[in-house]
Formats: C-alpha cells, structure tokens, sequence
C-alpha cells in the first residue's frame, strides 16, 4: 500500500512523506481479511514492524 503524507498548512521545511506499509491477507471461509500489516515507515518516530508483533509486546508489558 503507497502512502502519501503532505501537511495542510507546510512550513517552508516541511517536505512531503511517501512510504510503502504491507498488508498481509488470508482467505477465510467467509472471505477474505486482513491478517497483519508491516509498518516500513523510515522515520524514527514512526511505527517499525508489525502490527501483530506490536500487540504482542502491549499484551507482554500490560501483564495480560
């Protein structure tokens, strides 16, 4: 999935965003559904990995 940040309102050093996340699909019996999605934003304040990876830690950390 290509995906595209530019601020409304820009400041004269702000400069568009392009990056590419994955969405990985599985047929089901009932159709089709998302089954993870890797983050691969090159910021460093941005999300990294996957998105089930990510849930896994938050499950890990909150005891649960």
């Amino acid at each position: 999935m290509k995906l595209h940040f530019a601020d409304k309102n820009p400041r004269p050093q702000d400069k568009p965003v392009d990056w590419v996340d994955t969405v990985a699909m599985v047929k089901t019996p009932v159709g089709w559904r998302v089954d993870d999605i890797a983050y691969r934003g090159n910021w460093d304040f941005g999300n990294h990995g996957t998105l089930k990876a990510i849930l896994k830690n938050v499950i890990a950390e909150s005891g649960g």
